[in-house]
């Protein structure tokens, strides 16, 4: 929680607030180290809102109580808001698919090290930054690489799940429901321990190295 609040709060709206920043705040709920759910109880929507009213309120702006007591006004922006996580839930799924490369011959896997044309994590992320516009122009930090590992490492199991095969021909939402039940399962697993978890994904973000190629890491401010 603390991870995504300093990340909003870095954000800096221009005059139309909402309009300008929303996109660029669905970017960094999403990305976030410390996001417990992608699509379960609305959680990444909750805390957009949250900053929302926040930034609105400290530029004296749209006048929030008659927007919070107004329904309809409320739920165009939540609308918004929801909308705008799942276009970037698509990018993100779109980009580590594409991501993958092709197997060759011998290879035995989605995730095989022997696939052609993988990308590796960093440059994964550039790809998926420079898909918005409104992306601050910055080095994607160990934070954001190891989430994306995870992410990764999720979207080859899930590929191979029985669940994938199910939901072959439905929404988008499928994996993002698995992810949300592996983070919930490594919650769970550690007790909540940020640290222990935090272990778990730089080791992930090792093993994605191995399998789609080594990168020069920058410094990392995870606890391990």
């Amino acid at each position: 929680m603390f991870k995504i609040n300093e990340r909003l709060d870095k954000i800096q709206p221009a005059e139309a607030a909402f309009e300008v920043t929303d996109g660029l705040m669905a970017f960094e709920v999403i990305t976030c180290p410390d996001l417990s759910a992608y699509i379960s109880k609305d959680h990444p929507v909750e805390l957009i809102m949250v900053c929302i009213v926040s930034i609105l309120i400290m530029k004296e702006t749209w006048e929030i109580p008659s927007m919070k007591d107004d329904p309809k006004k409320w739920r165009a922006v939540v609308k918004c808001v929801r909308k705008r996580l799942t276009s970037w839930c698509y990018i993100i799924k779109q980009a580590i698919n594409e991501s993958s490369g092709a197997p060759s011959d011998a290879a035995e896997g989605p995730t095989d090290p022997t696939n052609s044309n993988a990308v590796d994590i960093l440059e994964l992320c550039h790809d998926i930054k420079s898909r918005h516009k409104t992306v601050l122009e910055k080095e994607p930090d160990i934070e954001m690489l190891s989430r994306i590992a995870f992410l990764r490492h999720a979207h080859a199991k899930y590929s191979k799940s029985t669940a994938a095969m199910k939901s072959s021909n439905s929404k988008e939402s499928g994996f993002w429901k698995y992810v949300d039940k592996e983070l919930d399962t490594l919650c769970q697993l550690h007790n909540g321990n940020n640290k222990k978890i935090s272990q778990v994904l730089l080791r992930i973000l090792k093993t994605d190295q191995k399998l789609y190629g080594s990168v020069e890491l920058p410094s990392s401010k995870m606890k391990h």
